[in-house]
């Protein structure tokens, strides 16, 4: 299967492919159609514990997209 949508001038733009198997009649398909790859995000970690001695890190972080 071919996936498209239309871009903000009207055209048609292609935006992904999949395949499907056989499947039995009355089964429900499931079709993965694209990634976004226009988001943009941004990480800022928001806490640091780290303890050399005993080996364990600690870490927390904000993501913002």
């Amino acid at each position: 299967m071919r996936f498209h949508q239309r871009d903000d001038d009207g055209r048609l733009e292609f935006v992904g492919e999949n395949t499907i198997d056989h499947t039995p009649r009355d089964e429900t398909v499931r079709i993965y159609t694209r990634d976004a790859f226009d988001l943009a995000g941004e990480r800022r970690r928001t806490d640091y514990q780290a303890d050399t001695t005993r080996n364990w890190l600690d870490e927390a972080f904000e993501i913002k997209v």
